[in-house]
């Protein structure tokens, strides 16, 4: 109410920076009151927001479209990617390959649905190859998450870190031999992202897997090859792919 109220006063000179689709994503936890306030809250509210502003940044095209429509009406818009301080993190040092493969999750300060933890861990539990993946997830608040390794019988496959320090992230980087973007974008509508956990990945030099389209590396071949796409739904991420994707590019 009052961003509404401040778009309103300053009608017309308001630009909006946005970086979902606010709807979908408030409509993940609907049982839990406040997210249900603030839906209904953005629901009614969102658009007329839209209306009164001068123009209306997102960070991939998919969302830039999808706010402009909202308003209906036409609006100045443009898409901006957003941005990394690459001189910020350090180049990891590349850990040999063995028959067990290190994967590293980083989530940061809260879980969100849309991570796709849940995919990785029935995929790991389902693949019967011989190599050993050992997943690193970094950041907090994982307690659903725990049980269910444990409920799949995978809670020696996963190391729950917690909040890890500079030097202390530097150390698991170089541990492992690949990353892992989000695997669940489909659960808030989302085909595209502008992720700064892939900026971050590309600038210490880490493989990744992800499950939907990273708008920073469309129509840029060279460092799709660093990467490994897989569906954006439920289904199982083939860690036979994955294994081979490391051979490939070790």
């Amino acid at each position: 109410l009052n961003l509404y109220a401040l778009t309103k006063k300053y009608n017309g000179k308001i630009i909006l920076e946005h970086n979902s689709k606010e709807l979908s994503e408030l409509a993940l936890n609907p049982k839990i009151f406040l997210y249900n306030y603030y839906y209904r809250s953005e629901k009614n509210i969102g658009p007329r927001i839209i209306r009164n502003v001068r123009g209306i940044m997102g960070v991939t095209e998919e969302i830039t479209k999808y706010q402009v429509a909202r308003s209906k009406r036409t609006k100045s818009s443009v898409t901006i990617s957003n941005g990394f301080s690459v001189s910020d993190v350090k180049v990891r040092n590349v850990p040999p390959l063995t028959n067990e493969i290190n994967i590293l999750f980083l989530i940061g300060s809260g879980v969100s649905n849309w991570y796709g933890i849940d995919r990785l861990i029935k995929s790991v539990a389902e693949y019967k190859g011989d190599k050993k993946f050992k997943v690193y997830i970094v950041g907090n608040k994982f307690e659903p998450e725990i049980q269910m390794t444990k409920q799949y019988n995978v809670q020696d496959q996963f190391v729950f870190t917690g909040f890890l320090e500079k030097e202390a992230l530097d150390d698991v980087f170089d541990q492992c031999h690949v990353a892992v973007a989000a695997l669940a974008m489909y659960k808030i509508d989302l085909t595209q992202a502008a992720a700064l956990k892939v900026k971050e990945y590309l600038s210490r030099g880490i493989p990744f897997i992800l499950g939907y389209d990273e708008v920073d590396l469309l129509n840029r071949p060279e460092e799709n090859e660093f990467c490994l796409k897989f569906r954006n739904d439920d289904s199982l991420i083939d860690m036979n792919k994955v294994a081979d994707f490391i051979d490939k590019t070790y």
